[in-house]
């Protein structure tokens, strides 16, 4: 994996009610920050799924990596080829 320098020097702060949403339930994704916000170092997203809702199909990223925050109940992940399971 690379190292990617940020190029920005200011903090970014998106409140719940200025976020773009994407979808509906089942899935709802509220865009917080895109990576041209913060200097290539990072894109943020907050993803709703209800119950029994399918999230991203597997995929590979070339030039970043997927951080997972729970906030409440189980999903269902897939790293590299091993499935695991992570509970809140």
């Amino acid at each position: 994996m690379s190292l990617i320098t940020p190029d920005f020097d200011r903090s970014v702060i998106v409140r719940d009610a200025d976020a773009e949403v994407v979808g509906r339930a089942p899935t709802t994704i509220r865009l917080l920050a895109d990576s041209s916000a913060t200097g290539g170092a990072l894109s943020t997203q907050r993803v709703t799924l209800t119950d029994g809702a399918d999230g991203a199909r597997p995929h590979h990223h070339g030039n970043s990596a997927e951080l997972f925050y729970l906030l409440d109940g189980t999903a269902q992940l897939l790293s590299g080829e091993q499935p695991s399971a992570a509970t809140s």
